[in-house]
């Protein structure tokens, strides 16, 4: 498996895997953000807002068109606890982390 994964990875530059990653991570939010245990009862979210959401809170830009309290659970906080610590700096780190893992150069 790691041979795939280095041989499909060293045909990217890291530009186009972070690009991917960031992508990877939005669409993951998006999916998880559209699970109803994320939201308290009675409230209502478009979906270009949790589009919206995703897309901050993967960026940790913090940005917010609702209030966060009143909409989401404590599953939905879960949701958001995690998607920040993959978003923003973590994409970075965990784009450097599996970059070395599967030995390829840096810079």
């Amino acid at each position: 498996m790691w041979k795939k994964t280095r041989s499909w990875m060293g045909h990217r530059s890291p530009a186009q895997v972070i690009t991917g990653y960031y992508l990877l991570a939005v669409a993951i939010a998006i999916v998880l953000f559209n699970i109803p245990a994320a939201y308290k009862p009675g409230a209502r979210v478009t979906f270009f807002d949790t589009v919206f959401m995703a897309v901050s809170i993967v960026s940790d830009t913090g940005l917010s068109v609702f209030n966060v309290a009143d909409t989401y659970s404590v599953f939905g906080y879960f949701i958001v606890m995690l998607l920040l610590q993959f978003g923003g700096i973590g994409i970075m780190a965990m784009s450097t982390f599996f970059w070395l893992l599967i030995g390829l150069r840096q810079g």
